[in-house]
């Protein structure tokens, strides 16, 4: 998705603290041959669980951020990139992935929204794999 494309994704949220789920993720494999993301979602995505109480509305839409995410990276996502970033808000319907070829244009993205959008107060952000 081209960036202008994303930010009018972005522009059309509406303002309030809302839970944004994003991942920015390194999709190369490793000297083996095997791709780390997987394993490193399984094992990181269950913790994000710990930071919201139970049985809360965030809760509820981080479990559908979750799943859309999974889905995406199970059924859409090229097997030939090097690197995503992806953003998911299910309480306002927003999904976007950009592709990237390296670490620097995750970064650049993920300050961009950062900065532009100060009122996503609540940002759970799933580190990038080195």
């Amino acid at each position: 998705m081209p960036l202008d494309e994303l930010l009018q994704r972005w522009v059309k949220v509406t303002p309030g603290q809302k839970l944004f789920l994003s991942a920015y993720l390194d999709l190369r494999p490793d000297r083996s041959g095997k791709k780390l993301y997987p394993i490193f979602l399984k094992d990181h995505l269950p913790e994000l669980f710990h930071l919201l109480p139970p049985h809360s509305p965030e809760r509820a839409f981080l479990t559908q951020d979750i799943k859309r995410l999974q889905k995406y990276l199970e059924e859409d996502l090229d097997p030939a990139g090097k690197g995503i970033a992806l953003f998911v808000c299910s309480s306002d319907d927003l999904f976007v992935s950009i592709p990237c070829r390296c670490r620097r244009k995750m970064l650049s993205i993920w300050r961009l929204i950062r900065i532009s959008f100060p009122f996503a107060v609540k940002t759970t952000c799933i580190k990038l794999i080195p």
